[in-house]
């Protein structure tokens, strides 16, 4: 009896002790299985930091963006390194800094060259790509005695003014007022206007020779005595005069649209006269009233044999 209940005690604590190591090595599997993600995040979060601490210390820093000069040639060296000046990164600099491509953006915009910033973007590594709409110069204004360059909107540009034109560009003439500083936007209807008949006549001319090249621009008038408007007047290098008048997208009973007078104008040039150069001034102000005078010893068909003679009249 009692070998009996020996034999049984054994066999329970046989049991048992494949119990409890069966629960050990499951306990084991378990742990083991919950540390591998717990290991990955480790890894990541140290990784992270690391990275985040190799790029605040300049580990990653971006080269200075630069200026394309070869798609701005009007731009002298001295120009396109003022636009570069613009930004340049210190050495705490990093591709992971959040505002670094509106920083770039605003130091940009600061710049009287810049008309606009397109877009800037990080390209990873190590650099910026900065897109620019730079301005471009397009007419003179004469102003006290300056010549002033501005581009096609009326800013003015900053370069030097100076006491002559380089004949590089048509010179607007017959503003008034005070220069604006540089940077900003000529004030006034009057300015606009020119440069407006200025960018069409240079499209209506293009092609007919150096002769026909636009000159100049002339506000002869602020305010016009019919059409409330500023008047202009065009010269070319020949020395044609045209009498524009107003510049209006409209058209009413007596003043044609500007769209009509550029049509208008071609027809003179093309049909009217033989040489273009013959023509002394012609008048474009009201409708049906196209006007063209030639020069002395000019004939719609060329020079005359008589110095003396007219073309046609007003």
């Amino acid at each position: 009896m009692a070998s009996r209940k020996r034999k049984s005690k054994k066999a329970e604590d046989g049991l048992r002790s494949i119990a409890l190591r069966g629960m050990g090595r499951g306990a084991l599997w378990v742990g083991r299985m919950a540390g591998v993600p717990f290991m990955v995040v480790l890894i990541y979060v140290g990784g992270s930091w690391c990275l985040w601490q190799y790029a605040a210390r300049g580990g990653v820093r971006p080269s200075d963006p630069k200026t394309d000069a070869a798609s701005c040639p009007w731009l002298a060296p001295r120009d396109v390194a003022e636009i570069n000046s613009a930004v340049r990164f210190g050495k705490r600099a990093s591709m992971y800094d959040r505002d670094i491509c509106n920083n770039v953006a605003e130091r940009y915009r600061g710049n009287p060259w810049v008309e606009r910033v397109v877009g800037v973007r990080r390209k990873f590594p190590n650099s910026v790509e900065v897109t620019l709409a730079v301005r471009k110069p397009f007419a003179y204004v004469r102003s006290n005695g300056r010549f002033i360059l501005v581009d096609r909107s009326g800013c003015r540009l900053p370069v030097r003014s100076s006491a002559q034109s380089d004949g590089d560009y048509p010179t607007i003439e017959g503003i008034r007022g005070s220069a604006p500083a540089t940077g900003r936007r000529w004030a006034g209807r009057p300015l606009q206007d020119a440069l407006d008949l200025a960018g069409m006549l240079q499209r209506t001319l293009e092609g007919r020779g150096a002769a026909m090249r636009l000159a100049a621009v002339e506000v002869t008038e602020e305010k016009g005595s019919v059409d409330d408007l500023p008047q202009l007047m065009a010269r070319t290098d020949s020395g044609m005069v045209i009498d524009w008048g107003s510049v209006s997208d409209t058209s009413t009973a007596l003043f044609p649209s500007a769209e009509e007078k550029c049509r208008e104008l071609e027809r003179v040039l093309d049909e009217e006269v033989s040489d273009p150069a013959a023509i002394h001034s012609v008048v474009m102000r009201y409708k049906g009233m196209v006007t063209p005078t030639l020069r002395r010893g000019w004939t719609v068909s060329g020079p005359s044999g008589d110095a003396g003679g007219t073309g046609g009249g007003r």
